[in-house]
């Protein structure tokens, strides 16, 4: 608000004036001279103005505020350094730690360690200089002069520099002793401590440097070991922090941290095949039944790959019977689909086999890995049904390599495949998608199924649909009805498969692993497995609550797991919904048994169930096969247990694979790694121990001089006295135990499973022999399968595989071509969104209906670059990967060979004889990179 009755003309013409008047003054400033002192404005009732510029009137309550200007440069610090200016230490420098010339040392690194430390107590970053035979110089990294590489024109963006040009640096010389020989010991020749440049004014500062930044092998080892298991980086730099006692004693920053991930990556996924094959030679060496076999194409790189780890194995001798089989993608940097055999313990939880990666889903390599895994699993005769979806070469390769095995589809793939059909006919038909799920998943037998889906048809009027037509025609592989007598596991569909696949992804597994690190987290991943059945186990050790007091509930309490049990307790709750008749037709034993709630709307549905209950001849059977096909006893013949009053059970109707006591006793060792010393304590726990008791040290040493010296006698006396000590962890020690192993079954001691229950396949790989011979030579290119044990070897016991691992090439896979994918990879890529178009426009440049308008135009001039740029290979950000080094290596060896192989057919031709004048000794040496 302005004055009260102001006139607006009169208020601008006031407010112009007091504009002009202070626009007309002048100020100067002389820079030798003191700024004057500005004293504080004072706003309130003593400012005829407000913040706005606006006239305002005192008021009795006002108050004055004191309002202080923003701090400006001083004289002295406007004055321009002089050009000869110098900068040294500080004076209060201890006079030990300023070089002098004359100053002996032990050797080079000593002199560097005594230069460094001056240097971080000045505040500048020093560097190696100039190294010649006798005489050295180290020297400010500020020295010399910086310019542009490139010309101004191609310069892309202009950088910063702190070379000025400083002479400070400190020159060795090499000492002679009395004979005239080098000694090792140097000396300083000359020295300059006058830097032309500003010095770092705090520790903070001289951290940022890179010579200051001492980074501990054993803390960055810990650093390593945390960004592999995936921790984020801010509980890494908590965890550093935390062991250096404040964040200003870390020796390196946030980004340096950022860094070691990044160059730890990408040494990780450098001579990624090589390293691979190592750690395959570990996982033997730590228990020979590790098992792994691989196909390479014509070149020799890697095509197929499986193996399987001796839990593994384990677990198929006892759950073998039913395996779900899948593929997945997008979990190794390769995008080389993951193929799993899966199946479900005694626990009802998932359970793995195998692990195979593949180049190609085709007939040929499902061929070769399924006899792979025969091979693996000696002929795998325990296997009686798998589950796949509907792929076409996976059902080829099944029936060549598993003959007899019953092969289920999945009953998701099987009617996910059609849904939108079946969404069109639920939109049509009020009530379709009830009828269709009850048709095909409540019928017990095939004859109920096959009046549900008449029923269904006829109800709708939908005989002619050919979406039905297919379903109905294909309805033996995926309808579970049609596999009643027959033992699944409780599975119809590949869900098993999926939920793995989004375990191991979950895990880490991602298109960013290496395919040396895929097996390693892949063992990680079955070991924590392991603990979760663990856990299932000691639950079992309890006591079971029965509810009922039957005696054969509390029987089977006694003797299936927890979770089985619960399953089997809630099929005995369902039982007492049933009415039981004797069946007047069949005479005595034979009952029919009907539910008490029976509906009315499902017409076709078997309303009596005809059971058989004979106690004295331990016969219980029932029409329905749930016995048969689920491993329990349905609900139906449950209540005939009740109306007989039968008590116990027979044997043969314990599945041993339901029960607590389905482990085998097995002639070979299931721990895939051995890292326990003789007192049972691994070598991670010992590690992490002994670095946090470590780091205490070092943080009480650093707290004073003498706590320093002694702590660094001391840790050095307890080095030298700890290397001396024999090792009890290592593959060494693992061998003797493995030996003690082998020589025990040599002997005669073997394992042999419990053959008492008559109802269960014979003993694992007792059917073996002759059939180990391997995967046809059909389906396999180059590829190495371990050979049958040698006569008189225990069935489960596999000898050292000899693994001709020359052959494999040391360049990485290409890129895979999955299922699904758009675009091939030799595929050229245009602009415009990707995908089937309708092409129902012509473009308005070249005419042509062909998906792209006068922006995307091939034929635009301004496109030409985007289109070569588009099809380029992208390369990731940040330095190029070592890989591609060593790729660039092989490919030079190559045009070695053959010029090589060009030299010597010219010198054939000659009657004098040539050599080869780049063997394989020269080649090893040129890719690793020494030449």
């Amino acid at each position: 608000m302005g004055r009260p009755h102001e006139d607006s003309s009169i208020r601008k013409q006031r407010l112009r004036a007091a504009a002009a008047s202070a626009s007309s003054s002048k100020v100067t400033i002389d820079l030798d001279e003191e700024p004057p002192v500005v004293e504080p404005t004072i706003q309130g009732s003593s400012s005829p103005f407000n913040r706005r510029g606006d006239f305002t009137e005192r008021n009795p309550g006002d108050t004055d505020v004191l309002i202080t200007p923003p701090a400006t440069l001083t004289a002295q610090e406007m004055r321009t350094p002089e050009e000869g200016q110098t900068y040294k230490h500080k004076p209060n420098m201890p006079e030990g730690m300023i070089p002098k010339v004359g100053m002996p040392f032990e050797s080079e690194e000593a002199a560097y360690e005594f230069f460094l430390a001056y240097a971080e107590k000045t505040g500048f970053p020093i560097k190696w200089y100039r190294t010649k035979t006798t005489k050295r110089d180290i020297a400010c990294s500020m020295g010399g002069h910086w310019s542009f590489a490139k010309p101004p024109e191609e310069r892309v963006r202009n950088k910063f520099t702190k070379k000025t040009g400083c002479k400070v640096n400190m020159k060795l010389k090499d000492v002679e002793n009395s004979e005239g020989e080098y000694s090792g010991n140097v000396v300083v020749e000359t020295v300059c401590l006058d830097h032309n440049h500003p010095l770092a004014a705090t520790p903070r500062v001289v951290k940022q440097m890179r010579c200051h930044k001492r980074k501990d092998k054993e803390v960055m080892k810990y650093v390593d070991h945390l960004h592999g298991s995936d921790v984020p980086p801010q509980c890494v730099r908590s965890l550093v922090r935390e062991m250096y006692g404040s964040q200003h004693i870390v020796p390196m920053t946030s980004r340096d941290l950022k860094n070691r991930k990044a160059e730890t990556t990408r040494d990780r996924n450098s001579d990624d095949i090589n390293k691979m094959i190592s750690f395959f030679k570990y996982c033997e060496e730590q228990n020979p039944q590790f098992f792994w076999a691989f196909e390479c194409d014509d070149d020799g790189i890697i095509q197929n790959l499986f193996w399987s780890h001796a839990s593994m194995q384990g677990e198929y001798a006892d759950f073998g019977d039913a395996v779900t089989f899948d593929t997945t993608y997008k979990t190794n940097m390769y995008n080389m689909p993951l193929a799993m055999f899966v199946g479900s313990n005694h626990h009802h939880q998932n359970t793995i086999f195998g692990v195979a990666l593949l180049r190609q889903e085709t007939i040929k390599s499902f061929q070769w890995l399924f006899g792979a895994f025969k091979s693996c699993m000696q002929g795998a005769n325990k296997l009686r049904c798998i589950l796949t979806d509907e792929d076409q070469a996976m059902a080829e390769a099944i029936k060549l390599e598993f003959p007899g095995v019953i092969h289920r589809l999945c009953r998701w793939h099987v009617t996910n495949k059609v849904q939108p059909q079946l969404n069109d006919l639920a939109a049509v038909h009020k009530g379709f998608n009830e009828k269709f799920s009850s048709a095909i998943n409540h019928p017990l037998t095939p004859n109920e199924f096959e009046l549900a889906w008449k029923d269904l048809l006829d109800e709708f009027g939908l005989h002619n649909d050919p979406t039905l037509r297919t379903l109905y025609r294909n309805r033996m592989d995926w309808v579970k009805a049609f596999f009643k007598k027959d033992y699944c596991g409780r599975m119809t569909s590949t869900q098993r498969s999926e939920s793995v696949n989004m375990m191991v992804k979950n895990e880490g597994l991602d298109r960013k692993t290496s395919l040396h690190m895929f097996p390693k987290l892949m063992l990680q991943f079955i070991q924590r497995r392991s603990e979760k059945e663990a856990a299932e186990a000691y639950g079992d050790m309890s006591i079971q609550e029965t509810g009922a007091q039957w005696s054969f509930v509390e029987q089977a309490a006694r003797l299936y797991t927890r979770n089985v049990f619960m399953q089997f307790n809630k099929t005995v709750s369902a039982a007492t919904r049933y009415h039981i008749v004797p069946d007047p037709d069949h005479g005595e034993h034979h009952y029919l048994v009907q539910h008490t709630n029976r509906t009315s709307k499902i017409t076709w549905g078997q309303h009596e169930f005809k059971i058989t209950v004979d106690p004295d001849n331990e016969v219980y059977e029932c029409e329905c096969r749930s016995m048969e096909h689920t491993g329990l006893f349905c609900e139906h013949i449950i209540r005939g247990f009740m109306r007989a009053n039968v008590d116990r059970i027979p044997a043969k109707y314990f599945l041993k694979r339901l029960t607590k006591f389905a482990r085998k006793e097995l002639p070979f060792d299931r721990h895939d790694e051995k890292l326990q010393g003789e007192d049972g304590e691994t070598q991670r726990y010992r590690h992490t121990n002994l670095m946090l008791d470590a780091m205490a040290v070092v943080r009480a040493g650093t707290m004073s001089s003498a706590g320093y010296k002694r702590a660094l006698f001391v840790l050095k006396e307890l080095r030298g006295q700890i290397s001396k000590l024999p090792a009890d962890i290592g593959i060494n020690n693992t061998n003797k135990q493995a030996s003690a192993s082998n020589r025990r079954v040599a002997e005669g001691d073997n394992f042999i499973a419990d053959a008492t229950d008559d109802t269960q396949e014979p003993p694992y790989g007792a059917s073996r022999g002759a059939s180990m011979g391997g995967v046809p030579q059909q389906a396999v290119g180059r590829s190495d399968i371990s050979e049958a044990p040698a006569a008189g070897e225990p069935a489960m016991i596999r000898r050292r595989q000899a693994h001709n691992t020359d052959t494999i090439s040391s360049m990485p896979p290409p890129r895979s071509k999955v299922k699904g994918d758009r675009n091939a990879p030799s595929e050229t890529r245009t602009l415009g969104a990707q995908g089937p178009k309708l092409c129902t426009r012509n473009c308005s440049l070249c005419g042509l209906a062909t998906g792209h308008n006068r922006a995307s135009c091939p034929e635009n001039p301004k496109n030409a670059e985007r289109i070569e740029m588009l099809n380029q290979p992208k390369r990731k950000r940040g330095r190029p990967r070592a890989l591609e080094k060593m790729l660039d290596a092989q490919s030079s060896a190559k045009l070695f060979r053959s010029l090589d192989s060009e030299f010597s057919a010219a010198s054939d031709q000659r009657s004098a004889p040539s050599t080869s004048s780049f063997n394989d000794g020269d080649e090893e040496e040129y890719l690793s990179g020494s030449e």
